[in-house]
């Protein structure tokens, strides 16, 4: 019940502010049919390589899945190092297990960005699950190398998980090249 009432009142804000900034005002809001079952957003932070939590969040979504159709696994970041398999491995055998876990959306963390650029957009095209990250860009050509955001269906409800990363780090050492040019930002300005 819960759940239900936080997703009308987000619906009802966001209908608000579209209608907002709108020059007309609609007699009447439609808002779409709630699913009849739960939603279920299940979702890790700050995991550090501690592979010993992965086996307990499969366990855990199925046993959600046993009272809903609506259950999504999300991870917020800082999943690629921190522990032994994360060194070794430089974040790879981490990747191998969250595709075996079965993620639905993943944003990064600041400490994705430990081994290199090079080896953060290595770990993330092997991720499975559509990576998001709306303040990651390439200021050399003006893009964003990930989706800032991913929409997940539950019957006629869509909810859109949006990607940050924080922009202050001790653990980034370069967005630039040898020469010191930037190449990417987590757009500050």
């Amino acid at each position: 019940m819960y759940i239900k009432n936080v997703l009308m009142l987000s619906l009802v804000i966001c209908s608000c502010i579209f209608c907002a900034c709108s020059d007309e005002i609609p007699e009447q809001i439609q808002l779409p049919d709630l699913p009849t079952q739960p939603i279920i957003v299940l979702y890790d932070n700050d995991v550090h390589c501690s592979i010993d939590g992965y086996p307990m969040l499969v366990s855990y979504r199925d046993e959600c899945l046993s009272n809903t159709d609506y259950v999504s696994t999300i991870s917020c970041g800082d999943f690629a190092s921190g522990g032994l398999a994360g060194a070794i491995s430089k974040g790879e055998r981490i990747v191998e297990i969250m595709n075996y876990v079965g993620y639905d959306v993943v944003t990064l963390g600041n400490h994705e960005l430990d081994y290199g650029m090079e080896q953060m957009f290595n770990i993330t095209e092997a991720l499975e699950a559509p990576v998001v990250c709306a303040n990651f860009k390439n200021v050399q050509t003006n893009t964003y190398p990930y989706l800032a955001y991913h929409i997940v269906r539950y019957g006629e409800v869509d909810v859109a998980y949006i990607g940050f990363t924080t922009t202050t780090s001790g653990t980034v050492t370069s967005l630039s090249d040898e020469q010191g040019n930037p190449l990417y930002s987590f757009m500050r300005e």
